[in-house]
């Protein structure tokens, strides 16, 4: 005896929802579960660089090393520059930190000479084209041409 025709596709999306589409299923909220998503994080630094920013940079980069799930860190800088002590300090805790987990800089509106000098061991710099980069080491000193010009 012959099965009826109508029997056929049901059995056929029986077997495929069985055999495919279960397991996709499955697999994919298993992944979910069970593989750790890893992150990015982002530190952001703002301001000028002075005695009291190296704590502050510190700490962040002390939760970044304590947390395992974070893979690596976009250190956004937005500064000036700076004290010159301050921003060694900060180069080191930077570099300390590339030694554990890829770090990239991204230049915000300006990077000025300490905020540049931050940066310098990260994997990569990114900045935009309009942003105000200066060069490390550099000293800027005010000149008052009033105070040269003595009244007739």
């Amino acid at each position: 005896m012959d099965r009826p025709m109508s029997r056929a596709p049901i059995r056929w999306l029986a077997l495929w929802v069985f055999w495919v589409l279960v397991p996709l299923v499955l697999g994919f909220v298993l992944a979910a579960l069970l593989v750790p998503v890893p992150k990015v994080a982002v530190v952001r630094f703002e301001g000028i660089i002075w005695s009291g920013s190296v704590p502050y940079l510190g700490e962040m980069f002390d939760r970044v090393l304590d947390d395992r799930s974070i893979r690596a860190v976009v250190l956004a800088i937005d500064s000036p520059g700076g004290s010159a002590i301050a921003s060694d300090l900060l180069w080191r805790e930077v570099a300390q930190l590339q030694k554990a987990k890829p770090v990239v800089a991204s230049f915000q509106s300006m990077a000025g000479s300490g905020g540049y000098y931050i940066a310098a061991p990260c994997q990569q710099i990114v900045t935009n084209e309009s942003t105000l980069c200066g060069s490390i080491g550099v000293i800027a000193g005010r000149f008052d041409a009033a105070g040269l010009l003595e009244p007739v």
